[in-house]
């Protein structure tokens, strides 16, 4: 299992093993980064979207073979963080999910996409799926 961040004053990258027990590593990293740069409510928004992204990329990405590697790294530019979270394998058809609502749904799946839109001040994926690009306004 393996599990390597490197942080500057205005970034912080984050490459591990795809597995679900890191997720909480990679977040409190990316806490620390951001500590004294946003709200505790915006913190709260950028944790479940950023859970969210990486469950997505271990769950779906790279099928929880934790011998494959998500990154995920974290940007500050002037007052916005944008992160992007990068998962191997073949991708997802994003497309297809864009106007999902599990509003009302008992399923524990389906979630990413509508998380993404509601708490989010805008994303994109590549076509392919297998990289998602997020940015939060602080």
């Amino acid at each position: 299992m393996s599990f390597e961040c490197r942080l500057n004053k205005l970034k912080l990258e984050c490459i591990f093993s795809a597995d679900i027990s890191l997720v909480d590593k990679v977040v409190g990293q990316f806490e620390k980064f951001l500590n004294d740069k946003c709200s505790s409510k915006t913190f709260f928004n950028i944790t479940i979207l950023l859970r969210e992204a990486l469950n997505n990329a271990i769950f779906h990405g790279a099928e929880q073979d934790k011998s494959l590697q998500i990154r995920c790294s974290g940007n500050l530019e002037n007052d916005r963080v944008t992160f992007v979270v990068t998962s191997p394998g073949e991708g997802f058809p994003w497309e297809s999910c864009l106007n999902n609502d599990p509003a009302g749904s008992t399923s524990q799946s389906g979630w990413g996409m509508f998380l993404i839109r509601q708490y989010s001040d805008g994303f994109e994926y590549n076509d392919s799926g297998r990289r998602l690009k997020f940015w939060i306004n602080l």
